[in-house]
């Protein structure tokens, strides 16, 4: 539980205390190189992995996190070796996606399509291997097979932004304007950071003779094309620096801006991980947790925060805001208090608290006067 909500010291406490109870157990090693690997710090996970196939060369899903491991780190041959040993033990269709990526890495194409369509046939619904059998057909010229292929993987994942932005590209390369318009524009709408589906709206849209319109994607390609690369700057030095403080702050707040929310939220845990005592670190994750709609997340940062420091007025106020929204007007008016308790000359807190006296929930947040 405490790694699905990202707290990793928590995490790592209860892996080290179980250890300290039963040192060779596999699944202790597992657990904390799953903790290393969501903290970058992959060479630490990998030697975890290996000490619970010490333990237990079969232990499930240890060579199959392995092999993500090495494709990160960018050993593709090893990856090939780690998912065969994996898939010839438990054999699935995830496997045979990772596989296949592995395959395709190392440029064996064919042996990737070979183990693709495997997984298909295992699981006829595993989108992912529809969409990657599709983008290595286009990249042997089968363009219509391959539109086949990509259009299975949306009905399959009709929300799947990736694949909306691939299947875009690829009509717009086929001429189908109007239809590439039409993914790139629902990807866009939510993945405002991708640099790709702006570039490719921008030159659909001038195609039509949506001139400035166009441009403006093109303009806003070309901004996002420098930011994409000092992300992508960012995390290669991150890959062999993974306790780099400095780099992950500055990748949370380039994602930020670009309104990437999910992967500043997963960059700023790690940051707090490294450097627990920021509390300027919390405020943002617990401002990216309301940015993503998680109140609970919120909440919890909120009470973390002011766990070290009471005295925050403005982290009161915050939590009022939020118990606010939620309905729990009692605990609002509460944390309202605690914000005039340290800050008296808050004025919209000593309003909030006045309105909840006399208006419905609805009206709260209505501009002050």
């Amino acid at each position: 539980m405490s790694l699905d909500v990202r707290d990793f010291d928590l995490a790592l406490a209860y892996v080290d205390s179980a250890e300290s109870f039963i040192p060779d157990l596999a699944f202790t090693h597992f657990m904390r190189g799953l903790i290393y690997d969501e903290l970058n710090r992959l060479e630490d996970a990998q030697a975890s992995y290996d000490k619970a196939l010490s333990i237990d060369p079969n232990f499930k899903d240890a060579w199959y996190r392995l092999g993500n491991n090495a494709l990160a780190r960018e050993q593709y041959s090893k990856a090939v070796e780690y998912f065969q040993k994996e898939r010839s033990l438990y054999p699935r269709s995830e496997v045979l996606i990772k596989l296949g990526i592995a395959y395709a890495n190392v440029y064996k194409p064919d042996s990737s399509q070979v183990v693709l369509l495997e997984a298909i046939r295992m699981d006829s619904l595993a989108s992912e291997a529809y969409m990657l059998f599709g983008k290595l057909l286009k990249d042997n010229g089968e363009i219509e097979k391959a539109e086949r292929y990509m259009s299975l993987a949306i009905e399959l994942d009709p929300s799947n932004l990736d694949y909306q932005l691939t299947l875009g590209a690829l009509l717009f390369n086929l001429g189908q304007i109007e239809r590439a318009i039409s993914y790139l524009e629902s990807a866009i709408k939510v993945n405002k950071w991708d640099y790709s589906a702006h570039y490719n709206l921008g030159r659909a849209l001038i195609r039509l003779g949506q001139q400035s319109e166009g441009e403006k994607y093109l303009a806003t390609a070309d901004t996002l094309q420098m930011v994409s690369a000092r992300i992508g700057f960012l995390k290669t030095n991150l890959r062999s620096k993974p306790d780099n403080l400095s780099d992950w702050i500055k990748l949370g707040y380039t994602l930020q801006s670009v309104e990437n929310l999910e992967e500043a939220y997963q960059v700023f845990k790690i940051v707090q991980f490294l450097n627990p005592e920021d509390l300027a670190v919390r405020e943002n994750i617990a401002y990216l947790s309301l940015a993503r709609r998680d109140t609970v997340g919120a909440i919890r940062e909120y009470q973390k925060i002011l766990k070290q420091d009471s005295t925050r007025a403005n982290t009161w106020f915050n939590v009022g805001v939020v118990y606010g929204s939620l309905g729990k007007l009692e605990a609002a008016k509460n944390a309202w208090q605690k914000t005039l308790e340290y800050n008296p000359n808050d004025t919209t807190a000593a309003k909030l608290i006045e309105r909840l006296s006399k208006i419905d929930l609805l009206s709260i947040f209505e501009p002050l006067q």
